[in-house]
């Protein structure tokens, strides 16, 4: 069995967590250990990238659905990018899919956290906004 990990930055610092092969309860812990790294600083952002892994299996899909809410417990936000039609089953199945925020292809998901962002970023510095206005 063969895993593959790797994490990179785009320019605005949004981690892309790319993973291959099969995830399972044996690999699961390396995949937590990534994620929990990427997840460091203030609002964390992160994609996890799913398009080279052949097989997921429940404990996998339970470090990406704790990942994601420790992510947006920090104002974060996670995506997962995905076009596997065997894991697109699992996460139909297991009714993750939105929660997850799984889309096709890594650029899809940069361009959704980068609009989400903005729009919080925009409404946060308006007059009366949660950060910006004056009672």
């Amino acid at each position: 069995m063969t895993l593959g990990i790797e994490t990179t930055k785009t320019e605005d610092s949004i981690s892309v967590v790319s993973v291959s092969g099969e995830q399972d309860a044996y690999t699961a812990p390396a995949l937590r250990e990534s994620l929990a790294a990427a997840a460091t600083g203030e609002r964390p952002r992160i994609v996890v990238d799913l398009r080279e892994v052949t097989f997921l299996d429940s404990t996998t899909l339970g470090v990406l659905v704790g990942s994601a809410k420790r992510v947006e417990e920090t104002e974060g936000g996670q995506m997962i990018a995905c076009d596997r039609s065997n894991l697109l089953k699992v996460f139909d199945i297991s009714g993750t899919r939105e929660l997850l925020g799984v889309v096709p292809s890594v650029d899809e998901a940069l361009q959704a956290l980068r609009r989400r962002f903005a729009a919080e970023s925009r409404e946060t510095n308006k007059p009366g906004g949660e950060k910006g206005g004056a009672d």
